[in-house]
């Protein structure tokens, strides 16, 4: 019983700093929603053991605890796969904006010179 109580004690408080955190737009919805899984996982398979038990026998697993660190990695590795994503676009975005800024600098620096001359 005190699993249960510390693991929903736990889901509780991390759920509430990532809502206030996806109310004050600091995350987005999809990965409060991504890392929301990495709390509910655990509470559901201390909630729900027949049916973990069931699921764990339907899949041909033997303990129930492999399947939740399963479970786990694969919200982890989705989640680690859309920061990738993020960074990649961000990276791409960078250089068009430097190369953009490049672009302008040069014709103020034109500018300047026609206007010297």
């Amino acid at each position: 019983m005190s699993t249960i109580v510390f693991v929903s004690i736990f889901t509780v408080l991390y759920i509430f700093v990532l809502f206030t955190n996806a109310v004050a737009n600091r995350i987005s919805l999809i990965d409060f929603l991504m890392l929301s899984a990495v709390a509910l996982l655990p509470i559901g398979f201390e909630l729900f053991p027949r049916t973990v038990e069931r699921v764990s026998a339907l899949v041909h697993v033997s303990l129930p605890f492999v399947l939740l660190a399963g479970s786990l990695f694969v919200v982890v590795f989705a989640y680690l796969y859309r920061i990738v994503i993020k960074i990649q676009h961000l990276k791409q975005t960078n250089s068009l904006l430097i190369q953009e800024l490049s672009l302008l600098k040069h014709r103020v620096e034109q500018q300047a010179a026609q206007h010297r001359s």
